[in-house]
């Protein structure tokens, strides 16, 4: 399947259901986690991205300044991805919307999924753009652990989506 619903103006995810196999088109940053695609787990399709943090690391996975020169300031946005997993110990998942101008980025949290469900769930928002759009728009899933001895965060992710209003 491609990279979830579109909207009138289309998908700007690109291999957001991970269909590549790889994490192609994604902008990841491991900070000592690791992300990974796999053929284990996924909604439809075959694959789906797995982020794991332990104590203290916090991999991040983006995709980075879509929509440049079509996304105006303001404009909502469907954001959706399906996620399952667990976590414990202040293991969190942070969605994010990034508002990417010509001054820096401004983020904008979705919401703290503190508790990742064992099936997979869709989670969907419909934030606005910031002000300055001159760099587009780009979507963060971060993946964190504080420092608990025991905190985890392991979650497979799967059709990512984000469209414009």
């Amino acid at each position: 399947s491609g990279g979830g619903g579109g909207g009138a103006l289309g998908e700007l995810a690109i291999n957001g259901s991970f269909e590549t196999g790889t994490l192609s088109d994604w902008t990841i940053f491991e900070n000592m986690g690791s992300i990974t695609v796999g053929n284990t787990e996924a909604t439809d399709g075959t694959f789906s991205a797995r982020a794991i943090a332990m104590t203290g690391q916090n991999p991040v996975l983006k995709q980075e300044f879509r929509a440049v020169g079509t996304v105006t300031p303001g404009q909502a946005v469907t954001i959706s991805f399906d996620m399952k997993g667990t976590a414990r110990a202040g293991g969190v998942i942070f969605p994010e919307l990034i508002t990417e101008g010509a001054a820096g980025s401004v983020g904008q949290l979705l919401e703290t999924i503190a508790v990742p469900t064992a099936d997979w769930t869709t989670y969907t928002y419909t934030p606005t753009a910031g002000t300055d759009v001159t760099r587009g728009i780009s979507l963060q899933i971060a993946v964190v652990c504080g420092g608990a001895a025991d905190c985890l965060a392991d979650v497979f992710i799967d059709n990512v989506s984000m469209t414009l209003n």
